[in-house]
């Protein structure tokens, strides 16, 4: 079952023990159900979507999504306040939750038109998502922010043409330090997300160089072409961090 988080690249995974057992709990499996059914939702509707998103609709939505095969489906956002066990984060109090998330949508939605302009500019799509990824910090919902969170920085990558990161390319807790450090210092959160991008990218890569009948595919050249606008992009925050 591992294996199958990885290779469909999901987000999250429900419990952190799963490579160490061959068998899931029942909770589990529903768990996972109710992340690829978000995750489909993401890719199905990237295609449709042309001008922007909304923002609180969506998030809302996915959550929905995500929990229904929990049996505990909601578009609510939280109604108690949450506190951070470790580290200096603080999430915002739950009566705060409905404008930030109007005031992140409004941000989002400016991006998005940016974005729109040159999505082969990568800089552009780092900004969006990692803009969209700052609704960790409002973490409008009871549970399952995380994933939700993901599925919608994946919902944009779809829509531009983008592969999907490998969010635990060296393990989870490079991206729970990320996320922690990024939220004093926003472009720590980018160089993160342009990394776990280019391992997917690599990766790709190296199945198609491996396999003789895809190793002269034009998509071949087009994934070391944004790999490498991805390296450039690192570079030059890696320069200015």
């Amino acid at each position: 079952m591992a294996d199958l988080a990885h290779e469909t690249n999901l987000p999250s995974e429900p419990s952190p023990v799963w490579k160490e057992r061959d068998t899931l709990t029942p909770d589990e499996i529903k768990a996972l159900e109710g992340i690829i059914n978000v995750e489909n939702h993401a890719a199905n509707l990237a295609k449709d979507i042309k001008d922007g998103i909304n923002l609180p609709f969506l998030a809302t939505d996915f959550y929905e999504e995500a929990f229904t095969p929990l049996g505990h489906p909601s578009r609510n956002y939280r109604n108690t306040n949450t506190l951070v066990v470790d580290g200096d984060l603080e999430y915002p109090s739950y009566e705060e939750i409905p404008a930030l998330m109007d005031d992140l949508n409004r941000e989002v939605w400016v991006l998005w038109k940016d974005a729109a302009v040159d999505s082969n500019e990568v800089s552009r799509i780092i900004d969006l998502c990692s803009k969209i990824h700052e609704m960790i910090y409002i973490h409008p919902f009871i549970d399952g922010n995380g994933r939700v969170t993901r599925a919608l920085v994946h919902l944009a990558l779809h829509r531009f043409g983008f592969r999907l990161p490998h969010w635990r390319y060296s393990g989870r807790d490079s991206y729970l330090d990320a996320v922690a450090a990024a939220w004093h210092d926003p472009k720590i959160f980018k160089k993160f997300l342009a990394k776990a991008m280019i391992s997917n990218y690599k990766e790709i890569e190296a199945r198609y160089s491996a396999d003789e009948q895809l190793k002269n595919d034009a998509d071949l050249d087009a994934f070391n072409k944004t790999r490498i606008r991805l390296e450039e992009y690192l570079e030059g925050i890696n320069e200015a961090l």
